[in-house]
């Protein structure tokens, strides 16, 4: 034998191994909608009821019921002389 022969060492290779990632999306993005909507039917809820309570007043004249006491001076104003409205002139016939 060959020195060369004798002095080969055989060196271990690691396994190979084949890994894969999945990737699994739960759709989280589109969840905020549901949210916002029903926000919105809420505050909606919120001002019917506001208005069923109080808005009836304002537009069924609610303001009738305020009373408003203002002072004026008493003012006297002499009466003009009665005139009679000016007449037409006859005209002829003819």
């Amino acid at each position: 034998m060959d020195e060369r022969d004798e002095r080969r060492v055989e060196v271990e290779r690691e396994p190979i191994v084949e890994r894969h990632t999945t990737v699994v999306s739960t759709g989280g993005e589109r969840g905020g909608g549901g949210g916002t909507l029903l926000a919105v039917v809420l505050l909606i809820a919120v001002v019917v009821v506001l208005f069923l309570l109080f808005g009836r007043n304002m537009i069924s004249g609610g303001g009738d019921e305020v009373d408003i006491k203002i002072e004026t001076p008493d003012i006297d104003v002499p009466e003009l002389p009665k005139a009679d409205p000016p007449t037409k002139p006859s005209q002829p016939s003819g």
